[in-house]
């Protein structure tokens, strides 16, 4: 049971295409976490209906999420989806990305952060509720695998949230390779303006970090660690939270049903942890030393190195 009126939220904190549905699930199937996948997707993929609840049916038909659904109030619901609504709205990102650098919300967006605030605070609550009573009682934590840290930077503004952050990074080259493949045109000007992509939300990420989570509640991450020996990571992981990691659970992982939103497709597939190093050999040589000139004094720090990714 909860001691704390506080909600003991787990904030993964990445760019995207970083495997954070992959840590998602793995946090989400020990006994005491209980993932929400990406809270600030809800209301948009309530909207498109294209992906079901990570338990496979329709967020309207999912047990766990018709009652909450139900329940919810149609602003509070409209207002977790702030920031993917706003999606390329430059001059809003840009007042944002100001008030993160000073670290303070501009008087004027105050309030819209205190709503901010609030609804998700309301929504977090009553899916606690919800899971303890009816669920797993045992539940201590719930992950928000949401990534951006413009929403960690405004859920931090209230005292609401008991906050708990994974800084999820992947080899920027890695990370350029999965949104090249994507698209059947790949300019210079792509691998440059993903590559800035990278660098400019990971120091974002560090920035309000430094700023709004205590050190203590702070835990680095790399995929490539992650993918590579899941379990040392997990148990890692446990420590920090103060939980212990089954031995076996990345064996088992899938087995165990979640009722995540949105992310990689990979939530809905049946398969092991394998870690994706395909940009060593497709993502040409130029392009590869282009990202790396770019990215290099942040990676070099992150434990990457210029010759294959490796750990220094």
């Amino acid at each position: 049971m909860r001691v704390s009126s506080k909600i003991p939220l787990v904030y993964i904190l990445a760019c995207d295409r970083s495997g954070s549905t992959l840590l998602d699930i793995l946090l989400g199937s020990h006994s005491e976490l209980w993932t929400v996948g990406e809270a600030e997707f809800l209301p948009w993929e309530l909207k498109r209906d294209l992906y079901p609840c990570g338990c496979g049916k329709r967020l309207q038909r999912c047990p766990f999420w018709h009652p909450i659904l139900g329940d919810l109030p149609a602003d509070i619901l409209e207002t977790l989806g702030y920031f993917r609504e706003i999606h390329g709205w430059w001059g809003i990102f840009r007042e944002e990305l100001t008030d993160l650098l000073r670290g303070k919300v501009s008087e004027r967006r105050h309030p819209l952060a205190q709503r901010y605030g609030e609804a998700n605070a309301q929504f977090f609550r009553r899916v606690f509720d919800r899971v303890q009573t009816t669920w797993k009682p045992e539940i201590r934590y719930l992950v928000d695998a949401s990534k951006q840290p413009y929403r960690l930077f405004w859920l931090a503004q209230r005292d609401d949230f008991d906050m708990w952050v994974i800084h999820l990074v992947k080899d920027p080259r890695a990370f350029v390779y999965s949104l090249l493949r994507r698209s059947p045109h790949r300019p210079l000007s792509k691998a440059v303006r993903f590559a800035m992509r990278w660098l400019i939300q990971n120091k974002l990420s560090e920035r309000v970090l430094q700023a709004h989570v205590p050190k203590d509640r702070r835990f680095f991450l790399r995929y490539e660690d992650l993918a590579s020996r899941p379990g040392e990571v997990l148990s890692e992981l446990g420590k920090w939270l103060g939980v212990q990691f089954p031995q076996d659970l990345p064996l088992r992982f899938r087995q165990i049903e979640n009722h995540g939103v949105a992310g990689n497709p990979t939530r809905w597939k049946d398969t092991p942890i394998v870690l994706d190093e395909k940009w060593k050999t497709h993502l040409p040589k130029a392009r590869q030393w282009l990202v790396w000139g770019l990215t290099s004094r942040l990676a070099r720090r992150y434990g990457y190195t210029r010759t294959e990714g490796k750990k220094e």
